[in-house]
């Protein structure tokens, strides 16, 4: 009796390990919107002239899959755009996101590890703005 409860043990106790359950490793974040808000700093540039300055860009979370475009200011250039633009995220691949906005305005961009480079089409002018959270 001993060595039937004995074999048993050697058997069942092994065997328990594959029924273990372990969490998932993979970080599944589905709230982009969260993930890539936050003030960008770096340097906007109009398209037309040429003429480059500092400048910071505001994206605020808007959904789990959108953010708003609320502050793109830059004194020495005298851009203050301080409306909510709604842009779209689609993920590309990790910690690469790409913008898009609504079709009554051009805005898009892309964010790669915490570096934005965004397209904001304004009246005759472009403006390009590349930074960093």
């Amino acid at each position: 009796m001993k060595l039937k409860n004995l074999l048993l043990l050697f058997f069942i106790v092994p065997t328990m390990a594959f029924f273990s359950s372990c969490q998932d490793d993979d970080d599944d974040i589905s709230n982009f919107g969260e993930v890539i808000s936050g003030t960008y700093s770096g340097t906007l540039k109009i398209f037309e002239t040429g003429d480059s300055e500092s400048g910071y860009v505001k994206l605020e979370r808007a959904s789990d899959t959108s953010v708003f475009l609320s502050l793109l200011y830059c004194e020495k250039l005298e851009v203050d755009i301080d409306e909510n633009y709604e842009l779209v995220i689609a993920v590309v691949d990790n910690n690469h996101y790409k913008l898009e906005s609504g079709s009554n305005y051009l805005i898009s961009g892309n964010i790669r590890d915490d570096e934005l480079n965004l397209n904001v089409k304004i009246g005759n002018n472009t403006l390009i703005f590349d930074g960093s959270k």
